[in-house]
């Protein structure tokens, strides 16, 4: 299972936390996110409540297009996104066994670990697009 995978597989189960209706008071949010201006091709997005109110969520980051229902008020945001790693290479008996190439996470802290994005999430604001650079 390769970390991408295993990354969001935590996020959607920290998502589903305390979810087991639909009038749950969340908000359908999309948005598009890109790296560079080039589309993410598969990463995750965490929507975290600054003040604490409601729940994290999160999901995928499919051709640089999300879907996820978050809380509304001020969310902290963190993006991740892992692509094959040109520094590391496989043994031919490691590839043989179908082992995963290793992969890099080349999404700078700034918009994951050490976060300073921002959104605030309303009926009114639905639509949230992140433009990442270096």
């Amino acid at each position: 299972m390769t970390l991408i995978r295993l990354t969001f597989l935590c996020l959607l189960c920290v998502g589903m936390v305390g979810c087991s209706r639909n009038s749950d008071g969340k908000i359908a949010v999309t948005g598009n996110v890109t790296f560079q201006g080039e589309p993410v091709e598969l990463g995750s997005i965490t929507f975290m409540p600054v003040d604490g109110t409601g729940t994290t969520n999160g999901g995928e980051i499919v051709n640089g297009h999300f879907e996820v229902r978050v809380s509304p008020g001020e969310q902290a945001v963190q993006i991740y996104a892992n692509r094959p790693d040109p520094k590391r290479k496989l043994s031919k008996e490691m590839e043989e066994r179908g082992v995963d190439p290793p992969t890099e996470q080349y999404i700078p802290e700034k918009y994951n670990r050490k976060s300073t994005l921002r959104v605030t999430i309303s009926k009114e604001n639905k639509q949230s697009d992140f433009d990442l650079t270096m």
